[in-house]
């Protein structure tokens, strides 16, 4: 694809470059118009829920606190209370006379109330239908109500199929009465009504919001109290295909997939009961007019797309013309043809500015070429000299030969003497001198540089054997970092010089290593007589000039002091880094280095 388009014309470029701006136009607005009108799609779906759920609310708790009153005439009844309060045994004849009261009651009151059972504190019950068989509750253990505590004011129980014979498995509501003994104001038993749902659903059908929206009420446990399928009622949300509601809350709005559909799902509570109202709606729905919105701007799109299919090739013919002239001239000069000229547009445009460009550059080519020939004979004469200095510094190399030689003449001639002083400081001597003869700006590892100071340290020793002390704190982790070759020995020899030898090599140095941060510092200090203030002054001024100053002014210094390796740290890593040195008269002198810790791979 990409080098399908690098090798097209521009002309194609220029068309897919009008139709790419336009299609994310496309992709813009139409994200815009989801986002407008996903919130305006939510905020209206929160109004009408809110309605909606409202009205239901009021007409169910209106229902249940009339139910509920109805009541209060039969459970005042004498019967009754009798029955609640007393521990006889009763006669078929006075338990017929309680059924009545409770058909009587279902009669006069409502018709959707399929059962009324009479359940004393000691689980006697008495029902509307079959009291003999029904005494002692044998048909109604297995009741929601049955077992449960006694409430001090109604509660409605959530749908539940009925267990007794006649009512076996219908889908029933109970609303569960205190009754109150008249004469002690004390819970006697309950009155319990089962009811269907016919009047609930004809609630709910009444409250249908368009074609997909619909209601149904949830427990606290998530059972299924209402929903328009009846055979969802008493379930719970796990055992069936509204099992993701288990993670909404309750007075909040939701865009969630409900099985396999993308819905708008409101929840509210019905803070009497604490059953949770649901509305449900296919977003589909809801989403009309964004997709009539989406599809008369991709109808646009197309539109404009076919209009500048059939402009662009005309407007870009006059675009490309003097551009494809200038292409060809450009073919001239790259075979060196350097007397081309573009002709001059008459015109303000782009255009006859690059045909002007195009003449400049060309003339601006001739006497580049020119200059070039003239730094090809500078840079043969570079290249000579360059390949001089090699063969000088080769040539230099042949000298230390002659010193590395006879070093070991007399390490060997030292062995077969048995003076093992002289075998030492002559091998050490020679490593030393030849480490120090490969000197180079290449980096090596502290742990180079302090194995060959060790082999300097031990001259020193062999030289002062019973005076002079030396110790080499660095830790081990540092070992590993990489530095400037040859920047520990001269500093340690320039302590031998000035601190060590004046005393007749009585003294010591001491090297130590820490990290400061991304930094590696390491001290170099000697218990000499110190070093004048004057002195120490005038030589911090001079490394502190080096570095401000070392890439305008550095030369080339075959040296290795002090001032030597303070240069070349800062040519290598920067003015921050290098020397600097503390003294305490008659007592010690120290020397800083700091370098940036950075460990070899």
């Amino acid at each position: 694809m990409k080098q399908n388009y690098h090798g097209s014309s521009l002309k194609h470029k220029i068309l897919f470059w009008f139709l790419g701006i336009c299609l994310l136009s496309l992709i813009l607005m139409l994200l815009i118009t989801q986002i407008f009108f996903g919130k305006v799609i939510m905020d209206n779906f929160k109004d009408i829920s809110k309605e909606a759920t409202k009205r239901l609310y009021y007409h169910l708790d209106y229902y249940f606190s009339q139910f509920s009153k109805s009541t209060q005439t039969l459970i005042s009844n004498s019967n009754i209370q009798d029955f609640l309060v007393s521990n006889k045994n009763y006669s078929l004849q006075e338990l017929q006379d309680i059924e009545k009261e409770l058909r009587r009651y279902v009669v006069f009151n409502y018709s959707e109330a399929i059962n009324v059972i009479l359940v004393s504190n000691d689980l006697r019950v008495v029902s509307m239908d079959n009291s003999l068989d029904n005494i002692d509750g044998r048909s109604f253990v297995n009741e929601p109500w049955y077992n449960s505590d006694m409430p001090n004011t109604p509660i409605v129980l959530p749908t539940h199929r009925a267990g007794y014979t006649k009512w076996r498995g219908y889908p029933v509501m109970s609303m569960v009465i205190p009754v109150y003994n008249i004469n002690t104001i004390e819970i006697a038993g309950k009155l319990v009504v089962d009811f269907g749902l016919d009047e609930i659903i004809k609630t709910f059908e009444d409250a249908k919001i368009k074609d997909t929206g619909l209601f149904f009420i949830l427990s606290p446990d998530n059972q299924i109290v209402y929903h328009p399928n009846k055979e969802l009622l008493g379930l719970n949300l796990r055992q069936t295909e509204l099992a993701d509601l288990n993670s909404a809350y309750n007075n909040e709005t939701y865009i969630m997939k409900i099985a396999g559909k993308k819905s708008l799902v409101s929840m509210s509570q019905m803070g009497t009961y604490k059953w949770r109202l649901v509305f449900v709606m296919d977003y589909s729905e809801m989403n009309g007019p964004l997709m009539a919105a989406q599809h008369a701007t991709i109808t646009a799109f197309l539109i404009i797309s076919l209009i500048l299919l059939i402009i662009i090739p005309f407007v870009t013919e006059s675009i490309t013309k003097p551009i494809i002239r200038i292409k060809e001239l450009m073919g001239r000069v790259t075979k060196g043809d350097l007397s081309v000229r573009a002709e001059k547009v008459e015109s303000t445009d782009e255009f006859n500015q690059l045909s002007c460009s195009f003449n400049s550059m060309v003339e601006q080519l001739s006497e580049l070429m020119k200059t070039v020939s003239d730094l090809k004979i500078r840079e043969m004469t570079l290249v000579l000299r360059q390949k001089e200095a090699i063969i000088k510094f080769f040539q230099n190399q042949i000298n230390p030969h002659l010193l590395y030689n006879s070093l070991d003449i007399i390490k060997s001639m030292a062995y077969l003497e048995h003076i093992p002083q002289i075998v030492t400081m002559t091998t050490n001597l020679a490593d030393v001198y030849r480490y120090n003869a490969k000197f180079s700006d290449s980096e090596v590892t502290i742990f180079d540089e302090i194995k060959y100071l060790e082999k300097y340290l031990e001259i020193i020793k062999v030289r002062f054997p019973r005076k002079f002390k030396s110790v080499i704190s660095i830790s081990n982790a540092h070992y590993n970092c990489l530095c400037l070759k040859l920047i520990l020995q001269p500093i340690t020899e320039n302590a031998v010089k000035y601190a060590v030898e004046p005393e007749g090599g009585k003294g010591s140095i001491q090297v130590s290593s820490f990290l400061d941060g991304s930094d590696l510092v390491i001290k170099i200090a000697d218990d000499g007589p110190g070093i004048p203030e004057e002195k120490l002054t005038s030589l911090q001024k001079q490394w502190d000039y080096i570095s401000n100053n070392v890439i305008q002014n550095h030369k080339e210094d075959n040296s290795q002091g002090l001032s030597n390796v303070h240069t070349r740290l800062v040519l290598k890593y920067g003015n921050s880094y290098g020397l600097s040195i503390k003294s305490i008269k008659g007592s010690s002198t120290t020397v800083i280095i700091r370098i940036p810790f950075r460990e070899k791979q």
